[in-house]
Order: C-alpha cells, then structure tokens, then sequence
C-alpha cells in the first residue's frame, strides 16, 4: 500500500484530520485558483453541506429504484467515491448476482464465488447521482486542482462561481462519502429497499484493502460482516494477534 493510501487510510480512522485553511475557487473558463484565506460574496461548499448534498441526492436515486419493478431482494448497497472525483451508487439483487454467475462459469469455488457477488463492476446495477450543482462542480473543479496553478491566467476582475473547503477536494470527499453512507442508514433512508435478512450498506474507496479493513465495519455489524466474508474476518483476527504480540516492540 503507498503512502497516498496509508493517509488516506488515517483520515477514514479520523486519526489524521483532512480539514485545512484554505479553499478552492472555480472560475469561468474551466479555471481554478487556491485561496489561502475565506472569499467573501459567493457560495462556499463546506464538509457538512457536502455531506447534506450527498445525502439528499442518495435519497432520490434511491426513492425512483425503490418505485420500480427491479426492487427486489436486494442483496448489497454501496455509495463509493473513486480516486476520478465521481461519487456513485451501485446495488445489486439476487438475480443480478445470478446473471453474473452465468456469466463467470468458472467461479465456482467458496471465495471466488462470494468475491464475485461483492465486486461492483459485476453489479447489474451502477446508479448516477441526480444531476446536482454541487457535485458537478466538485468533480470539475478537483480535475482542475491536477494541474499547476500558474497555467491559468487570472486579473482582478474575475469573479468566481463557487468554492469548495480545500480538506474536501484533497481527501476529504473519501470520509464525507462514508459519513452520508452512514446517515443514509441512521436516518433509515434504505428501507424502501425490498432487502435480503443478509442485506449490507457500505461506503467504498475502491481500495480492497481500505474497505473490508476500514470502511466497510464502519457500517456493518461484526457478527454479519465475519458470516458473509469469512476470508477478510480470518485475515483480521491475524493481524490482530500479530499486533498483540508486537505491542511490546
């Protein structure tokens, strides 16, 4: 795992925090520009009205498929932000589980078969967020961030569109996802879902190692994440003792 993952591995365990001073300005013109201090007269995006956009937008992807014929036995939720700044849902039911079965003959063993059932890009179902202000922007304006300021021409009269807190754009976005994820299961935002008894809600990083290590316990209960991966919950009680029997060093 390289650094940029054990950081960001920090800041989902809260242990680092990802809020800085600074912010983000997008402008006209696809350009963006960091501002060390607070811009005064326009719309500033911050970590709580994040979440709240996440949240809300979640609601309405959820509320149209709850309304539809596909609503059932739904097996697994996942809200996941990639390292592409796209924060989307994915869902999948026990006929899509056996469609990719069909699909995948050769999975046939325990592990593979149960890898398989949990692997996003074999999910029937891969659900855009509603097309939001705040999110468009947030996507277009990290893009930008890549890129060396000084490639970007600017004179005092520009005015910006919009600015995001800089901890949001870096690595934040990755903890807010989970914290929606979290709000959309507190708030009972799932339960128009026509679920499985084994039914699981987790935010995703894409990173394997981040998930089912970090992420995914945040939002599943113990008992029901050691049943269905046995593998990932055999290798955890590894690395505990080890760490236990290290402590001392």
């Amino acid at each position: 795992m390289n650094t940029f993952y054990s950081q960001l591995g920090r800041v989902l365990e809260e242990r680092t925090p990802f809020h800085q001073e600074g912010y983000y300005l997008l402008y006209d013109g696809n350009r963006a520009k960091f501002s060390p201090t607070k811009p005064n007269h326009i719309e500033i995006v911050t970590a709580e009205s994040f979440v709240n956009t996440l949240v809300k937008n979640s609601k309405a992807v959820i509320s149209s498929f709850a309304s539809g014929p596909d609503n059932k036995d739904v097996y697994v939720f996942i809200l996941q932000a990639d390292e592409f700044y796209n924060i989307n849902i994915y869902l999948n039911t026990l006929e899509g589980f056996q469609r990719a079965l069909e699909r995948n003959p050769k999975d046939r063993d325990e592990r593979s078969i149960n890898w398989l059932k949990y692997n996003q890009g074999d999910f029937r179902y891969h659900l855009w967020l509603e097309d939001d202000k705040i999110l468009n922007y947030f996507t277009q304006l990290a893009d930008l961030t890549t890129y060396p300021e000084e490639d970007f021409l600017f004179n005092t009269e520009d005015q910006p569109i919009i600015a995001f807190e800089e901890g949001i754009i870096k690595m934040g976005y990755y903890l807010l996802t989970l914290k929606a994820m979290q709000r959309l299961i507190t708030e009972g935002e799932l339960q128009s879902l026509n679920t499985t008894e084994d039914f699981i809600a987790f935010a995703s990083t894409g990173n394997n190692d981040l998930d089912y290590s970090i992420v995914m316990p945040k939002t599943i209960e113990p008992a029901l994440f050691a049943k269905i991966f046995p593998f990932e919950h055999a290798k955890d009680l590894q690395f505990r003792e080890l760490m236990l029997q290290n402590q001392h060093f």
